[in-house]
């Protein structure tokens, strides 16, 4: 993993700079987004590890001319970008108080602010940057709103990265700042093709969350156009274990993160870390994947001892 660990003392830099920005909120929004930024600093045990909200430019660094002060800042606006739009997603996915929610988007508001200020500094306000900043937020808005209406997952994967678009405001930003503006729109298909299998992974460990709660998921939905004959009828937990078990929809899920991978090597703009992360997303999804058919092979090695044993003692 030395696309995370070769960045670690930044990390620490880093985190530890957003919670002195935070620690000067009013209260009690100081408190509540001290906490909220602990659990997705990737260097504390047990937090939501996001590694490329913070981690792009870093990665970009090593083929662009970036200076490590612009790294740190496209970095920094990032790590508060992260924390405006995972507010948004929680508020929108997650039951909660009147008060709770009053709270939620009032510290969301203001790390928008933080992010906002941090990139005025670095873009003029007739910067391109700032059509694409308002480009990323209207596919996000789109995204949420309808991926479960137009099934993103079979009709239009890379619709389900507009998802996470903001995170592009770190590559787009770096792009700009070392005048490499042609490269914006082949960068923006290589994170867009990371994020699409970073959501793959998250789907197929929160199925059985996404399925009691109905939230939209790539892998319910593939396990659901697998199961044809049965389209209009409601998942259950059974069918889908079914189809992750017997009827090998796991198998063909790893397969589109192959695929993915594949198709990120042949981009033209290169970025060995990005690259590397994306491996390890992929080998993810196809470990769990052989892990299945293991078990599946196992209990149908188990149920022919049975039967011979069986048969034997009859």
């Amino acid at each position: 993993m030395h696309w995370f660990e070769d960045y670690r003392e930044e990390l620490g830099m880093l985190f530890g700079d957003a919670e002195r920005r935070i620690g000067q909120f009013p209260p009690p929004l100081d408190e509540l987004g001290r906490r909220y930024v602990a659990a997705f600093n990737p260097l504390l045990e047990g937090s939501a590890k996001n590694y490329i909200c913070y981690l792009l430019p870093y990665w970009l660094e090593r083929s662009l001319p970036l200076r490590r002060e612009q790294t740190r800042e496209l970095a920094l606006a990032n790590i508060f970008v992260m924390l405006h739009y995972f507010i948004q997603d929680d508020v929108m996915d997650a039951p909660s108080s009147p008060t709770d929610r009053t709270r939620q988007l009032a510290l969301s508001g203001l790390f928008q602010l933080q992010y906002l200020a941090g990139y005025r500094e670095l873009f003029p306000h007739d910067s391109v940057f700032w059509q694409h900043h308002d480009d990323y937020a209207a596919e996000w808005a789109d995204t949420v709103c309808n991926e479960g209406n137009d099934n993103y997952f079979l009709t239009d994967p890379l619709r389900i990265a507009k998802k996470a678009g903001p995170v592009k405001l770190a590559s787009t930003g770096a792009l700009l700042l070392t005048d490499h503006e042609h490269w914006i729109y082949p960068v923006s298909e290589m994170v867009d093709l990371l994020l699409l299998t970073l959501q793959m992974n998250d789907d197929w460990a929160d199925w059985e969350e996404d399925l009691e709660t109905g939230s939209y998921n790539g892998l319910l939905a593939l396990v659901k156009s697998l199961r044809s004959s049965e389209s209009g009828a409601t998942l259950t937990a059974a069918e889908v274990r079914s189809s992750l078990y017997v009827g090998g929809a796991m198998t063909r899920y790893s397969a589109r993160a192959i695929a993915t991978h594949q198709r990120l090597r042949s981009l033209e703009v290169s970025c060995p870390d990005l690259l590397a992360f994306h491996q390890y997303l992929t080998d993810s999804l196809a470990e769990a994947s052989a892990r299945i058919e293991s078990e599946r092979k196992s209990l149908e090695l188990g149920a022919l001892n049975h039967w011979i044993y069986k048969n034997r003692t009859n």
